[in-house]
């Protein structure tokens, strides 16, 4: 739990750039998501799973949206966009990976 917290706070937080989120989505695929750190009791494995994909989901959303917007912060995209006012909708391709459209 502290690892999606710390990775979020320090990516994905009010201030967040395409590098950090990049990092980010980098560090899930690679660490959060390997079955050796869901090692532990069935209830363990699967709140860290959905922890882990609710993460997943903030990092691309976050990636998917050029601009800053309300409290949230894009140091490379620090204007709001007008176009970019509407929800971001997520799916998962056929290979099981998120993606998402605005």
């Amino acid at each position: 739990k502290k690892a999606v917290t710390s990775l979020l706070n320090r990516f994905a937080g009010i201030e967040r750039d395409d590098s950090g989120l990049h990092q980010a989505l980098d560090q899930i695929s690679s660490e959060l998501k390997s079955p050796l750190y869901h090692q532990g009791n069935e209830y363990f494995f699967l709140r860290m799973k959905e922890m882990v994909n609710i993460a997943e989901l903030i990092i691309i959303g976050a990636m998917n949206r050029k601009e800053s917007r309300g409290v949230h912060f894009r140091n490379d995209y620090p204007e709001a966009d007008k176009s970019q006012k509407q929800p971001i909708r997520f799916y998962k391709n056929r290979y099981n990976n998120i993606q998402a459209v605005s």
